[in-house]
């Protein structure tokens, strides 16, 4: 699949709060990229990674990577694409795992 461009700035509504997903950086390839992500509930951000599953294989394989990967604050899709990191937000949001997962900005 060729590359495609993707600037972030979405907004949903999940159990009646407006969340707004949001990056500063587009994604290249929503098969092997990866991304900051923010993510705003009712005036609280939370930001973390998101990662591709082909991407994942991409840093472990560079020369100058270690042979493990780990991200405190980052979550792993099949593809960057909108549809999945809206269902991955969704259910962070509505299980409340965000406040886990992703890190709290102040």
């Amino acid at each position: 699949m060729g590359k495609i461009i993707m600037q972030i700035y979405i907004k949903a509504e999940v159990n009646g709060k407006q969340v707004k997903i949001f990056s500063y950086h587009p994604v290249e390839d929503i098969e092997d990229d990866n991304i900051d992500i923010f993510v705003e509930i009712d005036d609280v951000t939370y930001s973390g990674q998101i990662y591709s599953w082909k991407n994942i294989e991409s840093l472990i394989n560079k020369g100058d990577m270690p042979c493990y990967f780990y991200d405190r604050h980052g979550i792993i899709l099949q593809t960057l694409s909108n549809e999945n990191i809206i269902a991955a937000i969704e259910e962070m949001v509505e299980s409340g795992e965000i406040k886990h997962i992703f890190c709290r900005q102040i």
